[in-house]
């Protein structure tokens, strides 16, 4: 069980979040490989995926937030070394995180045909995009509970062997890919039923090292309960930064129903080019606002707010650092990345032009993120809602609803949303963080000592 109240907070924070920023990429890798392969198959599977993305990731958005926030109480655990709370909070997060899975998976698939309609779906790729959906639905039990395992090993300090395990399933995913897609040509059937078997071998080598460990972690199916101080502890933290995501995945849905109106199987491409690319840098951001999540946990739990302070600024740093290597030549080569999903020229410009206006201001994503869970984290989640409905219930609804129907439903707007949104993400950061009392006592920064002068 790794500890990580000691060393030096910079090369502990990159050393410990590696793994994690490693894995993110790899389950952005599997998704851009999934599109590359439906692309080359002409535009109509990739639109049918691209269709019901956005729907998958708003109803998927809580639960996983609630998963990956088990974390906190994990680690809070591990920094007071208080193993018997440790105990509770691993078999909670683990049997909650199943039940509700299966719970969602089956009322999902209940719901599949009114939410195809519900969010415009079009009629020609309506039968694919239902199939991709309900299949996901299935993989979802495994995912989730897959998730709640990783928070486990993650709250323990434990980044190493959720890395092994998704590089393990990932590989394996990209080889089933190419073979339901390329070579047995299953198309949108092919995608679906590798993302089942690519989750359940996941969760199938999550649940060994957990059921298996000889650490304090581990789980047996005897003990699984439901602590209601875990789940209220986890839940207070959680709904706030579930709520930010939910609004988030809801405006980019509502987005995605405006292109499906549209009926143009170019603009739902396009989009959905952007979307696996996008996934690609901010999945890269979320790992060191994860990290330092948990980082800040079992600091929390040590008592040690000085090292929380570093940590915060230096998950900041590697950030930015992150943003520039990836969004600056994303966005510079814009067009011929486009090109490698699908050869259609419309399809490239409409990708390329939401690209080169998001991209740019990506950063305010990263920012926010490591922002909002190291206070959520400390107690105050309520940041994340005020934000939420600030930049995404706000304005991006205002926007998509409003703004748009009246400008048009172009690349370029688009463009405008996401980059005029993630600019006021860090202008509320930046107030925030001058002008609100956000710090609890052990942070607070000493007043400045006054110079005597001499008379």
């Amino acid at each position: 069980m790794a500890n990580l109240t000691e060393g030096k907070i910079g090369k502990t924070l990159a050393i410990y979040s590696l793994p994690i920023l490693l894995s993110n990429l790899l389950l952005q890798t599997f998704v851009i490989v999934e599109a590359l392969l439906l692309g080359s198959q002409g535009k109509a599977s990739l639109a049918a995926v691209g269709a019901v993305s956005s729907l998958i990731a708003l109803v998927q958005s809580l639960p996983i937030s609630i998963s990956a926030l088990f974390a906190v109480p994990v680690a809070v655990a591990v920094g007071r070394r208080d193993y018997a709370r440790l105990h509770r909070a691993t078999h909670t997060a683990f049997f909650f995180c199943f039940l509700l899975s299966v719970a969602m998976g089956i009322i999902l698939s209940i719901l599949s045909t009114l939410l195809m309609k519900l969010f415009s779906v079009p009629e020609n790729v309506r039968a694919d995009a239902a199939l991709y959906f309900n299949l996901n639905n299935i993989a979802f039990v495994f995912y989730l509970t897959s998730a709640a395992g990783f928070s486990i090993l993650q709250g323990c300090g434990e980044s190493r062997r959720p890395f092994r395990i998704l590089t393990i399933s990932t590989v394996s995913g990209l080889g089933l890919s190419v073979l339901f897609i390329r070579i047995l040509q299953l198309g949108v059937l092919g995608a679906g039923l590798t993302v089942i078997l690519t989750q359940f071998i996941s969760f199938f080598l999550v649940s060994i090292s957990l059921f298996t460990s000889t650490e304090p972690w581990r789980l047996t199916w005897r003990e699984m309960t439901l602590d209601r101080t875990v789940i209220g502890e986890t839940m207070k933290i959680a709904l706030p930064v579930g709520f930010q995501s939910i609004l988030f995945c809801l405006s980019t849905a509502f987005l995605q129903s405006e292109i499906n109106r549209t009926g143009s199987a170019a603009a739902i491409a396009g989009y959905t080019i952007y979307g696996r690319l996008s996934g690609f840098i901010t999945r890269g951001m979320l790992a060191f606002a994860t990290a330092n999540q948990n980082v800040v946990g079992q600091n929390l739990g040590a008592g040690n707010y000085e090292r929380i302070r570093k940590s915060t600024g230096f998950a900041h740093l590697y950030n930015i650092i992150f943003a520039l290597l990836t969004a600056l030549p994303i966005t510079v080569f814009a067009a011929p990345l486009a090109g490698i999903f699908n050869p259609d020229p419309d399809v490239i410009v409409y990708a390329s032009t939401i690209m080169c206006f998001a991209f740019p201001l990506t950063i305010g994503y990263g920012v926010n993120e490591v922002f909002a869970r190291m206070l959520a984290t400390l107690g105050r989640p309520r940041f994340a809602l005020g934000v939420s409905i600030i930049t995404l219930l706000g304005f991006r609804l205002a926007w998509i609803k409003i703004i748009m129907p009246i400008i048009g439903v172009t690349a370029r707007n688009i463009g405008l949303l996401f980059g005029i949104s993630y600019a006021l993400l860090l202008i509320c950061d930046l107030v925030y963080y001058l002008f609100f009392p956000w710090r609890p006592p052990g942070m607070e920064r000493p007043p400045r000592k006054k110079k005597v002068e001499n008379v």
